[in-house]
This record gives structure tokens, sequence and C-alpha cells, in this order.
């Protein structure tokens, strides 16, 4: 068990579901193959991450969030590694959408 289901993300290109738990203080992303295999956590932090929201980049695969915590948007790719901040002083829900919303017309997309 990975904690609490919040956020869903679904690739399907690739055929991934994506999600983002809590448990805690652990706030982690795991993924699986559509059908519910092959599940396992990619990512997770401890104590200073707050995930609000998941979107995919569909050319690249990448995932990215907002941190609450840190009001900031950050990404991985879709193994969890080569973490990256995107874009910070994103301190509102309303501007994460926005910046989700922008990225979800070309090649982004985004479950809220």
């Amino acid at each position: 068990n990975n904690g609490i289901p919040r956020f869903i993300a679904v690739d399907p290109i690739r055929r991934l579901l994506y999600w983002s738990a809590r448990d805690g203080e652990l706030e982690s992303i795991s993924r699986s193959d559509l059908n519910g295999k092959r599940q396992r956590m990619i990512w997770f932090s401890l104590g200073d991450t707050d995930i609000d929201g998941l979107s995919i980049d569909l050319k690249t695969g990448n995932i990215c969030w907002r941190n609450a915590k840190k009001n900031r948007v950050e990404k991985i790719d879709s193994n969890g590694d080569n973490f990256e901040i995107m874009a910070e002083d994103i301190a509102s829900k309303a501007l994460w959408r926005v910046f989700s919303s922008a990225l979800s017309d070309e090649n982004m997309l985004s479950i809220r």
C-alpha cells in the first residue's frame, strides 16, 4: 500500500496509469499498466512535498505536478528519474490550472 491516492493521470500513448498518494509525510508517484499490472512506486518525498495535481507530457512521457508546499511545478521522467523544477512562484491552484492548461493545448494531458 502506497497510501491514499489523490490524483491520477493517464498516458494513452504508452498505456500507463500514474497516481499520486499520501501516507503521513510520504508523498509518492506510482505507475502501472492500464490494466493495473506492473505497479511500482517511481518517485517519493518525505515531508517537503504536497502534490497538487498531475499532468503528462504526451510527447516525452514526463510527469509534472504542482508542489503546494514549495509553490512550484516539478517534473520527472516516466521512470521517476531526472527530477527538475519547471516553474517557481506558482502559489495558487488557479495558477497551476492556467499553467497545466497551457501545456495541455499541444502535448499535455491533465486530470484535475
